[in-house]
């Protein structure tokens, strides 16, 4: 709610008929409601028009649904981020105590924030993984802060360990689908986008031809089995 009329880029009239609890514990006529442009990747709508309302007041329940966005706060900022794609929506910081939203906030104004070492962690996961020593020669003023040595990716440690050879017999199938290998993995401790845990790989022994399903529980393995068969 806010009590400045200029801010809105859309406004439709109230009737007053409606009203809000203020802070003093008085109910106050909403005069209009629309949408207000904070940022570049942040609109805020409904946002209710309350005459000579001292201060402009977000509620994090109200902006967490209409946006499908997380937020999180530390003691001196703020955070509001797209579910699904992990864009940054806005940032705040810490002004006596509340939480004001930045102007002209975004992904970028956010990146700025950070160490020269995040940054370069996040552009890593963000270009798929190359090896520090070639992001180097594409960014050579983050790694003048930062030398490559020292950052670690836990992802590419993971993804680098080695194994002991896994004895295998020798056989193959001599046909199509006469023998499917599979494997049940998981949970992950991170979920996907779409909020899966687990996975199952079915490999044809004699194409090697490879299918993968995302599961949300274990016990839906039976029913993408089904599914291949039927496949």
């Amino acid at each position: 709610m806010t009590g400045a009329s200029n801010l809105f880029t859309s406004y439709t009239p109230c009737s007053g008929k409606d009203k809000v609890r203020v802070a003093d514990g008085s109910m106050v006529p909403i005069t209009g409601r629309g949408s207000i442009r904070c940022t570049e990747t942040l609109s805020l709508s409904p946002v209710l028009h309350i005459p000579d309302f001292p201060i402009n007041l977000l509620s994090v329940s109200s902006i967490t649904k209409s946006l499908n966005c997380r937020g999180w706060f530390d003691p001196s900022h703020s955070v509001f981020q797209e579910l699904g794609t992990g864009r940054i929506l806005g940032t705040g910081t810490v002004h006596n105590g509340l939480y004001y939203l930045d102007e002209g906030s975004d992904e970028v104004a956010f990146a700025s924030k950070m160490s020269p070492c995040q940054e370069l962690l996040l552009l890593h996961r963000r270009l798929g993984h190359p090896s520090f020593a070639a992001m180097s020669c594409s960014y050579p003023s983050l790694f003048n802060a930062c030398p490559w040595e020292s950052l670690i990716c836990d992802a590419c440690e993971f993804a680098k360990h080695t194994r002991v050879p896994y004895p295998s017999l020798g056989l193959r199938s001599n046909k199509p689908f006469d023998v499917i290998h599979s494997d049940v993995w998981g949970p992950c401790e991170v979920h996907s986008i779409s909020g899966h845990r687990w996975f199952v790989t079915f490999i044809d022994g004699f194409s090697r031809y490879t299918w993968l399903y995302l599961l949300n529980h274990k016990s839906d393995v039976f029913t993408v089995f089904k599914d291949l068969c039927a496949h």
